[in-house]
């Protein structure tokens, strides 16, 4: 849509691990979801 925005990129290493860069320029790990495997974004 139109008002669409990239919010990530995808790399090839590390394989399976995604992180999320901060507001001050930190990097999280974002963990795995444990029991339901629910979705993160509705």
């Amino acid at each position: 849509g139109h008002e669409a925005a990239i919010i990530g990129t995808v790399q090839a290493e590390p394989a399976g691990m995604v992180f999320l860069r901060t507001d001050i320029g930190g990097v999280r790990v974002l963990d795995m979801l444990v029991g339901d495997p629910l979705p993160r974004i509705c």
